[in-house]
């Protein structure tokens, strides 16, 4: 560097107008090149760009945060849905716990969780308000169907800040969506974007050099649209308004979404339904349409040191609530101390104790010890007490 100044000194020094203004030139490129390589513009390749997207999304292993949003129908702005929820999860895992908060319009609320081989979701719900009654609907799985996880997640306008996004009922990951396709940089003023094309869908990533390249932008097109159907979006515009640090990270705490959609007929196919529940329509018509959501993320803490605990229900369940199992609708379920339990004759036995299985009854034979005990303790205390009274024994 001490160099280069001495030499452009001399330079300047044989003082002629030309050479003075190729040496404010070759200044000027020196300092741009400075600022590429500061802001770390200046060798990243594509590649390069993409792995730091990954470590980024990586960072987010595990996750809780508190999500409220108000979405609309465009271009009439109707409102659809004002809705706040807890989370947790555990995307290395694929564990989750998520809860909805209660409001004022339905006065109930909603909790899901899915915990290796365990998938619950429990509501609470009222057709009267005056009485306070809230009936409450548990239903399970006796086998985790494959693919649950994807299925069931469900982060909607949540997915994009985690490196997912919506597709018709999955949830498709945009890491290994892009990971073994061709990708391209590109620049726009001083933002710095990758761009993806597949055979699907063409991804595009903005990233903000001042918030250690966080992902400002995200614009998903899909590219196939002769196939559509009017549950799959054709274009996703993710926006952050704002960001927030945690840690080292800059993380969205207030973002837009808009997904677009086709017209069309939705054919639903009706799944195993509770007894004497039936369902009249399997066809419903859409039109073209487009969601426009505000979101924002609060309460943000991450990583985090999960446990089994972290992903249980927490609401307050009775025992003896029915609950439906999706996958075995024939055969009848029971809640019983916060588990699930055929409805057996020994089950209904320990509801009709107060709920606790490790109360034995007359059929077992810990029953009978225990009452043999209790007797021989009773025996035994009344001896005492005899002689006490009779002045042979003393306290």
């Amino acid at each position: 560097m001490s160099n280069f100044i001495s030499i452009a000194i001399m330079f300047f020094m044989s003082a002629s107008h030309a050479k003075y203004i190729v040496f404010l030139m070759l200044t000027g490129t020196c300092l741009f090149l400075s600022w590429s390589v500061a802001s770390g513009q200046s060798e990243m390749s594509a590649e390069e760009l993409f792995d730091l997207y990954v470590e980024q999304i990586g960072d987010v292993s595990s996750i809780s945060f508190v999500s409220s949003f108000t979405d609309y129908i465009e271009p009439d702005d109707s409102k659809t849905n004002t809705l706040s929820m807890a989370w947790t999860i555990d995307f290395v895992g694929k564990r989750y716990r998520k809860q909805k908060v209660n409001d004022e319009e339905t006065k109930g609320s909603s909790e899901i969780v899915l915990n290796g081989n365990t998938a619950i979701s429990v509501s609470t719900f009222s057709s009267d308000i005056d009485t306070g009654n809230l009936p409450i609907g548990v239903t399970s799985y006796t086998a985790i169907p494959q693919g649950y996880w994807n299925k069931s997640i469900r982060l909607l306008y949540l997915s994009l800040p985690f490196g997912y996004f919506e597709n018709g009922q999955e949830c498709n990951s945009i890491v290994d969506t892009m990971r073994s396709e061709q990708k391209s940089m590109f620049r726009e003023g001083r933002d710095v974007g990758l761009q993806c094309q597949t055979e699907e869908f063409d991804i595009k990533i903005w990233f903000d050099i001042d918030k250690n390249f966080a992902a400002k932008r995200i614009h998903i097109i899909r590219q196939n649209t002769q196939q559509q159907s009017p549950e799959y979006f054709t274009i996703i515009e993710y926006e952050v308004r704002d960001f927030q640090k945690i840690g080292e990270r800059w993380f969205p705490s207030a973002y837009t979404v808009r997904k677009s959609f086709p017209g069309g007929t939705i054919q639903r196919d009706l799944p195993d339904l509770p007894p004497g529940v039936v369902l009249h329509r399997n066809q419903t018509e859409q039109k073209p349409r487009t969601l426009a959501a505000e979101v924002s993320l609060t309460n943000v803490r991450f990583p985090l040191r999960l446990a089994d605990a972290d992903f249980q229900i927490k609401s307050t369940v009775p025992n003896g609530t029915s609950v439906f199992m999706q996958d075995a609708p024939q055969i009848e379920h029971i809640w019983l101390d916060g588990k699930i339990v055929p409805k057996t004759n020994e089950a209904m036995l320990a509801i009709a104790r107060g709920g606790h299985k490790f109360m034995p009854g007359p059929e077992s034979p810990r029953f009978w010890f225990m009452a043999i005990g209790i007797i021989l303790i009773l025996i035994g205390g009344g001896r005492l007490a005899y002689k006490y009274i009779r002045g042979e024994a003393t306290l």
